[in-house]
């Protein structure tokens, strides 16, 4: 718990709790789950915000700019949004065309040093591809203002499919699944998980109703329709005894090891001599 680990931010957290010697273990649980839920939370605000929240376009490439809103999430969108700004203080000093590519040579007007970069656009129809000399999209998993300058000559309205990594997308955690087994995994966890996902579901169908009346009228009345057919279910598990398995992952005491220092003789201890008459019953100092 002392050392410094990834999460720095949950571990100055923790550390607060930890800032002197011989706290107890019960005490120790309650701020680890503090800790845990107040990550939690914050994963869960910026998701909410992510997907429900609609972005002020700002820059002129408007049409590429609304759709990078639409497909990353709030703090990666703040960083394209910068790379598309820096496309106006670049400058295209010649283009190449090729059989299957167009080749860009770019450099910065606001550079001294003419240090040129080269973007190649794969022109095909089904998954056009650009690629980079800087390798920031390698590195970050971000497309660099040399692409979006590629994507202002070619006139594109979307970003290539090739250039959106996944992991900083709003649908990353889409196909994640847990890989602990349903039995071992606690009623109240699965419960707020379901709950979650209920909840953004409704929200998205709430919204598209309340954009007209007949809208509304229709999900009042199957939701009227679906709440005594639901209530019927629960009654029904309850009279079941649908109550889990108690949990059989219990925490018990340690095997007891044997330490690593000296180990013990089991031979009997011989008496210690005089070291002038070698005999038994005092020693050296009261030697007679």
């Amino acid at each position: 718990m002392r050392s410094t680990q990834r999460c720095e931010g949950m571990n100055r957290y923790v550390k607060d709790s930890l800032s002197f010697s011989g706290v107890k273990l019960i005490e120790l649980i309650p701020q680890l789950d503090k800790a845990l839920e107040r990550l939690r939370n914050k994963v869960a605000e910026e998701d909410f915000r992510s997907n429900n929240s609609a972005h002020v376009l700002s820059t002129q490439l408007r049409q590429l700019e609304k759709h990078a809103s639409t497909i990353y999430t709030d703090n990666v969108f703040q960083l394209i949004c910068v790379e598309i700004d820096r496309v106006g203080g670049l400058i295209t000093s010649r283009i190449m065309h090729l059989n299957s590519c167009r080749v860009y040579i770019t450099s910065s007007y606001n550079n001294d040093e003419e240090k040129e970069c080269t973007t190649t656009y794969y022109h095909r129809e089904s998954d056009p591809r650009v690629v980079c000399s800087c390798k920031l999209y390698e590195c970050e998993g971000i497309p660099c203002s040399h692409l979006f300058n590629v994507m202002k000559h070619e006139r594109m309205r979307e970003i290539p499919l090739s250039l959106v990594l996944k992991r900083w997308t709003k649908q990353a955690k889409s196909e994640v699944h847990s890989t602990i087994p349903k039995e071992n995994m606690p009623s109240e966890a699965v419960r707020l998980a379901r709950h979650g996902d209920l909840s953004y579901l409704s929200s998205r169908v709430s919204y598209l109703a309340s954009q007209t009346k007949e809208g509304t009228d229709i999900l009042k009345k199957e939701l009227s329709r679906l709440e005594p057919i639901l209530g019927d279910v629960l009654k029904q598990q309850k009279d079941v005894g649908d109550s889990p398995d108690p949990c059989n992952n219990i925490v018990r005491y340690p095997i007891k090891v044997r330490s690593k220092g000296m180990q013990g003789s089991n031979e009997p201890k011989t008496k210690p001599k005089c070291r002038l008459c070698r005999s038994y019953g005092h020693n050296k100092t009261t030697c007679p």
